[in-house]
């Protein structure tokens, strides 16, 4: 169980909290490598339909920021979880 085999170095990962982002949501850092697990209220910025989700990602969120919070423009992540 756990990642798929491209993704299987996210086994085993244990997260420690690192902060809160712009709209107070923690956001947690993986010990010993760059991988965050964060709340994104709107993961490519655009507004229209906005998929709000915790997502799994390699990129540290921009704790300014209150949305699309990897900046990239696009809902790219390991994974998600949606979130209401």
């Amino acid at each position: 169980s756990g990642a798929c085999v491209y993704k299987r170095a996210l086994n085993g990962l244990t997260y420690d909290l690192a902060g809160k982002t712009a709209d107070g949501s923690p956001f947690y850092k993986a010990k010993g490598v760059e991988e965050y697990i964060y709340h994104d209220a709107d993961c490519d910025g655009a507004g229209a339909n906005a998929l709000s989700l915790w997502v799994l990602d390699d990129s540290k969120p921009n704790t300014t920021a209150t949305s699309d919070l990897d900046g990239d423009g696009k809902c790219t992540y390991h994974a998600r979880l949606d979130s209401t």
